[in-house]
């Protein structure tokens, strides 16, 4: 129970409320953008992070996709529904909800700092002894800092992740 609206000997009428329930089991409901909604399914995997238990994140999985928009906000709600909580997740709660649209074993990652886009072109900067080298990259999926490199470095290369803007083929680098 998380609210009694009366107390004993109050008169009340058969449409008055007198206590409110509230259910054991928590479900969050979030608003996905129109551009993304294709890549939310039924049963896809999520991660709730809740500023109680920041280093615990909580999985989930997504129960229901509403098949319309909001008219106003042109989002379509979502519910997800931790799978375990230990009573830890409460009614009220702010959170952060990450929904897995993709997993990849073995994907080459670099800090989204090291990317550089000059003259329409995506580079990265790998170290070649003392020298930057410029390479088009061709990238993947990002997530928390970090973006997926398909392309055009390999795995154990030294990549520049600071300065990157004002470097150009042939520079001479110092490695801090």
């Amino acid at each position: 129970m998380a609210e009694r609206q009366g107390s004993i000997g109050t008169l009340v009428s058969p449409a008055s409320p007198i206590v409110t329930l509230v259910s054991p089991e928590v479900e969050l409901t979030l608003g996905v953008e129109e551009g993304q909604i294709g890549q939310v399914k039924e049963g896809q995997k999520a991660e709730v992070v809740v500023t109680a238990y920041p280093n615990e994140p909580f999985q989930a999985k997504v129960e229901l996709i509403a098949p319309t928009a909001d008219p106003k906000t042109r989002t379509f709600q979502v519910k997800v529904r931790p799978e375990t909580e230990e009573g830890k997740l409460r009614a009220g709660m702010f959170a952060q909800v990450q929904i897995v649209v993709a997993e990849k074993e073995r994907a080459l990652l670099v800090p989204k700092e090291a990317i550089v886009t000059k003259g329409g072109q995506t580079l990265l900067f790998v170290v070649k002894g003392d020298m930057a080298e410029a390479r088009q990259v061709k990238l993947g999926l990002s997530q928390d800092g970090t973006i997926e490199v398909l392309s055009g470095v390999e795995a154990g290369e030294e990549v520049v992740v600071a300065g990157g803007n004002d470097l150009r083929d042939g520079d001479r680098v110092k490695r801090s």
